[in-house]
């Protein structure tokens, strides 16, 4: 039985909310090395077609649940609140 694909933004919307149930924030580049090893088909198709800024951005825009903090250092962390 073949595996159902997930749209990349969904698999890093249930990653950031994983981290959020474990009481952690998850950085950009935590986000996309998690999509690489969950599923690094899906990581290398979206690597193609859009700029991880260009990813995060709708995975922001099409979660509403999930927040965006950055540190002084401008370093993006997401959560999820809601857990």
């Amino acid at each position: 039985m073949k595996k159902e694909k997930i749209p990349a933004h969904q698999s890093l919307a249930e990653l950031v909310r994983e981290k959020s149930k474990a009481g952690q924030l998850v950085a950009a580049e935590q986000l996309l090395l998690g999509l690489k090893q969950r599923d690094p088909e899906t990581a290398n198709e979206n690597e193609d077609a859009v700029s991880p800024e260009a990813l995060l951005i709708n995975v922001m825009a099409e979660h509403e649940d999930l927040k965006e903090i950055r540190a002084k250092d401008g370093t993006c962390f997401y959560y999820c609140p809601c857990l």
